[in-house]
């Protein structure tokens, strides 16, 4: 992953951003099977985006060149957008469970607090802002592809 042409504190933060997203990627998993978040095809959608942002991050380790990360850019505006999807469900099943018994009173404190986190489905847009950030001036834009390669296998 290591690129020729950049100081090494930008690679170094980088790396670091790749690494979160990587972690993000691997742990949201496990936490949403602890949770039983499989039950119905809503709940497993943030699997499916977080597989999106595996194969970006896969790709951006191993072929960091300006096509790949283009490719990357778009996977992880993807993910931001699953995301923005996931508030989006986690508002409609509190709104659902708060008006099951008829109108409530107190409709958007429930709606707000209910049983479905509203700021949980947010660990995919973490995910998706790390992948752009590590994508953020990447020198792979500024190279030619053969300068690239050869830093890479070099690393």
């Amino acid at each position: 992953m290591r690129t020729a042409l950049e100081h090494p504190t930008a690679q170094a933060l980088r790396r670091f951003a790749l690494a979160l997203c990587l972690l993000g990627v691997v742990t949201t998993p496990i936490e949403l099977v602890l949770m039983h978040h499989y039950n119905d095809k809503d709940q497993i959608m943030p699997f499916v985006f977080l597989g999106i942002a595996a194969i970006g991050v896969v790709a951006a380790w191993f072929r960091p060149n300006a096509k790949v990360l283009r490719g990357v850019r778009v996977l992880m505006v993807l993910v931001v957008l699953g995301s923005v999807i996931g508030v989006m469900e986690h508002l409609k099943a509190n709104y659902r469970d708060a008006t099951r018994g008829g109108a409530a009173p107190n409709l958007i404190e429930l709606v707000l607090t209910g049983f479905a986190p509203l700021l949980a489905p947010g660990i995919l847009a973490q995910v998706g802002l790390l992948g752009l950030a590590f994508t953020y001036k990447h020198p792979a834009f500024d190279l030619p592809e053969k300068v690239l390669v050869s830093a890479t296998q070099t690393a």
